[in-house]
């Protein structure tokens, strides 16, 4: 047979409150953890947006060669087909 439970005296309730309150972190610890994780982010995110400009700028710079190579075969080709024509 299952004894009923007694209730525990408010003595002992209060002491086992005062022992959870005591091994939660405090709001100090809590922002400092906070703070350490928001930094190692912010460092991730830096080295990829790093990552992205140098990627934009090396793209430019190819686009901006592509562009270049494409007006030079568009000069050529006019001046081919301007002797052609005449």
């Amino acid at each position: 047979m299952v004894k009923p439970r007694q209730s525990r005296p408010d003595a002992e309730r209060e002491a086992d409150q005062v022992s959870a309150r005591s091994m939660a972190p405090s709001d100090s610890d809590a922002l400092h953890l906070l703070h350490t994780t928001l930094n190692g982010h912010s460092k991730q995110f830096q080295c990829i947006l790093h990552a992205i400009q140098d990627t934009k700028n090396t793209l430019e710079t190819k686009i901006d060669t592509v562009a270049l190579g494409v007006g030079v075969l568009r000069t050529d080709h006019r001046n081919l087909a301007d002797r052609v024509l005449n």
